[in-house]
Order: structure tokens, then C-alpha cells, then sequence
């Protein structure tokens, strides 16, 4: 009889957990940036992190604020401290980045760089920069009316048992 009571508790549990279990998240990624540039009056590193909800896959613009960390960025509310260039005509995908120095420096990096994860190098040895690309895929979370469903499946199965159990 103990163990009929543990086994009805353990499944009110699992159905009252369909109700707390979160939804399932949009992939969360990550682009580690660092630009490197000579100037006539010194090298600079221009770096930068942004976490986004999905690869980049069409142009966009992200201000300073939006940026995880950054070095050297313009920091501006109507300005772009970096843009991206997904599948750009100077070849592969463009990174556009707004500094104090000398303004805006583009960095390119092989196509597809902004939709795969990976480690990638410009392709232009005049603006050496280095790109990390993460990305946290989403956890499968089952549906709270699959648990339900589950659950109420598993308390049926029970009250037949423990009818048959009272038979005898």
C-alpha cells in the first residue's frame, strides 16, 4: 500500500510540473569580435561581443549599448557602434566597425562566417581581425500537455491496478 502512495504522489508531481516547466528557448548566439589596425599615430584593437537570439542573416546595426563589451567603440544613441554585413559584394561577410580613430574600418570574413559557428580570420591582411562565432543551441523542453497527458495516462494505469488490487 506504502509504495501505491509513492507511485500516486510521484505522478502528481510530474503533472503538476507540466504547468512549471519553462518553454523552450530561441538559440542564443555569440560573436566575439577583434579588429586589429595600424595608424599613423599607433595600433589599436577594436573588440566587441554581442549576443543575439539567432544567427545574423540580413544587415543590421547594433549601438554600444546593445554590445556585451566593447573597446574603442563610438558610443552614440543615433550611431552605430558595429554593423553587420551578412553576404556582402566586398566579399563573404562584413563586419563594419565605428571607432574614435579613424571612423569606420570594415573587416571581411569568408561567407557564411555570421550563420556558422567556428573561429574565422579576415580575409585581408591589411585589416587583421579574428571572429568567434558560439552558439547555445535551445533545450528541448516537452510541452506541458504531453506531461499532462503522460501523467493522466500513468494515474489511469494506477486506478486499474488498485481496482484489481481490491478485487481480491
Amino acid at each position: 500500500m506504502n509504495f501505491l502512495r509513492v507511485l500516486v504522489a510521484s505522478i502528481a508531481c510530474l503533472v503538476l510540473s507540466a504547468f512549471i516547466v519553462p518553454f523552450a528557448h530561441a538559440d542564443t548566439v555569440i560573436y566575439r569580435f577583434n579588429g586589429d589596425k595600424s595608424e599613423p599615430y599607433g595600433n589599436f584593437t577594436d573588440e566587441f561581443q554581442f549576443t543575439t537570439s539567432g544567427f545574423i542573416t540580413f544587415s543590421s546595426s547594433v549601438l554600444a549599448n546593445q554590445l556585451n563589451e566593447c573597446t574603442d567603440c563610438v558610443v552614440s544613441t543615433t550611431l552605430p557602434a558595429a554593423q553587420f554585413f551578412p553576404h556582402n559584394t566586398m566579399g563573404g561577410d562584413v563586419i563594419g566597425f565605428a571607432d574614435f580613430y579613424s571612423g569606420e574600418n570594415f573587416y571581411a570574413f569568408p561567407a557564411g562566417a555570421f550563420s556558422t559557428p567556428g573561429f574565422y580570420t579576415t580575409l585581408s591582411q591589411s585589416l587583421p581581425g579574428t571572429l568567434i562565432v558560439t552558439d547555445f543551441p535551445s533545450v528541448s523542453t516537452p510541452e506541458n500537455g504531453t506531461l499532462a497527458l503522460l501523467g493522466t495516462g500513468l494515474l489511469g494505469l494506477i486506478a486499474i491496478a488498485h481496482r484489481k488490487l481490491l478485487v481480491r
